[in-house]
Order: C-alpha cells, then structure tokens, then sequence
C-alpha cells in the first residue's frame, strides 16, 4: 500500500505505482515485501522512516532504478505507467537481441539478473 492511503491522504494512479514497485520487487527478490508488519510497523517504518526494501536483489541495473523510483516519497515524482512499460519493453526487446531464440524467458531473465 502506498504511503499516502495509509494515511489517508488524497491519492491517485500513482499510488497503483508504488505498489507495482512492491510487486515488481516481490517477484524478482522470490521475498514478501514488509513482511510480518503489522499495520502500526507499516505506518512507523514505511511512511514516517520512509523504509524500503532492499535493492540487493539480483535483477538489472534498470529494474532496480525503475523500482527505485516506484517507491519515491513524492507520488508526483513517480514515473507514469506508460514510462515503466516503455522501459521494460526495452529490456525484453534487448534479450531478444542478445539471443534470438529465447523459449524460456523466465529462465533467462533469471541468468541475466545474476551476471548484472
């Protein structure tokens, strides 16, 4: 959940964006983001200490900084889906250079986010 609608201020799409950048996280980390945090933690740690997790995870320099700017403390300066989209299938598009025939993208982006 985005900070702004756990305390109850005025919100909008970008809130969906900070929690893609959870998921996002979630699925390249294999972890639960803010897990065990129950909803006083949450408020303390996530909106007032601004805690985020951590960006060690193995995936590209990319996906990092576009889950980065996922989680900015300001909604306005979190970047519009269509950016995220863009640059995403950008990354897709460089795999598919890299290896023309790729059957298993799962597998590949798994490869190519410990070498980076």
């Amino acid at each position: 959940m985005a900070p702004e609608c756990m305390t109850v201020k005025p919100y909008n799409h970008k809130a969906d964006v900070f929690g893609f950048g959870m998921l996002l996280w979630e699925i390249f980390s294999l972890k639960i983001p803010c897990k065990g945090f129950t909803r006083f933690d949450f408020q303390e740690k996530v909106c007032k200490q601004k805690y985020r997790p951590d960006l060690g995870i193995k995936c590209p320099a990319v996906t990092k900084a576009i889950i980065s700017e996922c989680w900015h403390d300001d909604p306005l300066k979190r970047p519009e889906f269509d950016r995220i989209a863009t640059i995403l299938r950008g990354e897709l598009n460089d795999m598919g250079q890299e290896q023309e025939s790729i059957r298993n993208r799962t597998t590949h982006m798994l490869n190519r986010s410990m070498n980076s």
